[in-house]
């Protein structure tokens, strides 16, 4: 399949596959710059609010009756981006890029829609409070993308949301939204001399220009700040750990990533070892669970538990004994053909779908190119036991370690930073 990226006019970025099998159209388009480039947290998601509150010409209910009459479409804000989707039928996509062009470029943001909005978010925080795994895993992720406010998911909360001035969000819109920022991931019948003549013709050249504007880098960790971390919140009634690993290596140092994909397998087996020791011996740990998320320079990896209030001791110290056991004895053969069953079942089993294809243009966004399967999965496969107990020390680099902590947490009953890291580092 012939994936390609190009270049379009003032800076915007086309990444296009052709699916001939099927008749509707994937699209993307995403505008980079997103929670973690806001001055008041939970700005970016209400300008995404704001572009559905009304036009000179349009009130709020008939602009969400515009976009929302395709067969599938959203918008929704990350820590990295904003961005605007849909699965529609191909004869649309032009209707599609002038209705995104039209709630980008006329939406009036008055002070009425915007007092009334606030409303409608405030009724999200209020209602994000139920969900304290989300809220913490947001928070953790604020600090791996160095995030301004630790304490804030991508929504905000009640006072900064309530602070938000209508200058505010014309100048966040004036900064991001411009044809400069713009990447488009399309998964489409039509060819690629199609896809990008209805592009710049109804969206791009609608869309302020800004020669200056340099694209935002969507990754990226600030080292120094890279320690102990915690976030004091009462009668939450649990306790939400993580304990983070950075990993020295470039996100393009594609093979070792897929190296880790196959340990990520054996290290959820000893996150499931964490979460039995601590479950069967000391009644704590309702969950744990193992991930890795990438920057451009680096990654993290990361051990996450779910505890009962009061005992991120108890955690901090289980996982500590956990990594110097897999450091000493290293993972069995018994777990590495485990991980290899399970690699294969992933393998034989994926499907080609207009997502995947989709999913194959963010790794071309990513890498200048789209990963051979084939090859990296005959590599991972390829792993000796020695090979994998080799990379352990650096997935786990306890020079480079952290941790962050919410919940009801007495300070005095909570790990000195030094008793933290001394654990690890014995």
């Amino acid at each position: 399949m012939n994936f390609k990226r190009i270049n379009l006019p003032f800076g915007a970025r086309l990444m296009y596959v052709k699916n001939k099998t099927n008749k509707s159209t994937n699209v993307d388009i995403s505008f980079l710059g997103g929670a973690s480039k806001e001055k008041i947290p939970g700005l970016a998601h209400f300008v995404e609010h704001m572009f559905f509150s009304g036009t000179d010409k349009l009130s709020a209910q008939e602009v969400k009756k515009e976009y929302f009459k395709f067969s599938v479409s959203n918008a929704f804000t990350t820590f990295k981006e904003i961005r605007f989707i849909g699965r529609i039928f191909t004869n649309e996509l032009k209707d599609f890029f002038s209705t995104v062009a039209m709630i980008l470029t006329e939406s009036n943001f008055s002070a009425k829609a915007i007092e009334e909005e606030k409303k409608v978010v405030l009724q999200e925080i209020n209602e994000s409070k139920d969900d304290n795994k989300r809220y913490f895993y947001n928070l953790d992720r604020s600090k791996i993308y160095n995030h301004d406010f630790l304490n804030a998911d991508v929504i905000g909360n009640e006072k900064t949301v309530m602070s938000i001035k209508r200058q505010d969000i014309v100048n966040f819109v004036k900064k991001y939204f411009v044809a400069n920022n713009v990447d488009i991931y399309i998964c489409t019948p039509l060819s690629i001399k199609q896809v990008k003549k209805l592009v710049c013709e109804t969206l791009l050249q609608k869309l302020p220009k800004d020669e200056k504007f340099c694209k935002p880098d969507p990754f990226y960790f600030n080292v120094t700040d890279f320690n102990f971390l915690q976030s004091k919140y009462k009668d939450i009634g649990k306790t939400y750990l993580c304990i983070d690993f950075k990993v020295n290596r470039k996100r393009d140092d594609v093979d070792f990533y897929i190296k880790e994909g196959l340990i990520s397998y054996m290290i959820n087996d000893i996150s499931y070892g964490i979460m039995k020791k601590l479950r069967l011996d000391k009644s704590l740990v309702y969950s744990a669970s193992y991930y890795m998320t990438y920057s451009k320079n680096s990654a993290i990896s990361c051990i996450v538990t779910e505890t009962d209030k009061n005992n991120a001791n108890e955690i901090v110290e289980t996982v500590a004994e956990y990594v110097k056991e897999l450091k000493n004895k290293g993972f069995s053969l018994e777990q590495l053909e485990q991980a290899k069953r399970r690699l294969r079942y992933a393998y034989e089993s994926r499907n080609i779908t207009a997502s995947m294809l989709l999913n194959k243009l963010y790794e071309y966004r990513i890498y200048d190119k789209i990963l051979d399967d084939e090859r990296n999965y005959k590599l991972a496969m390829s792993l000796t036991l020695e090979e994998c107990n080799a990379l352990i020390d650096e997935i786990f680099d306890t020079n480079f370690i952290a941790c962050t902590v919410y919940g009801e947490i007495k300070k005095k009953d909570l790990i000195s930073e030094k008793k933290f890291f001394n654990l690890f580092k014995q």
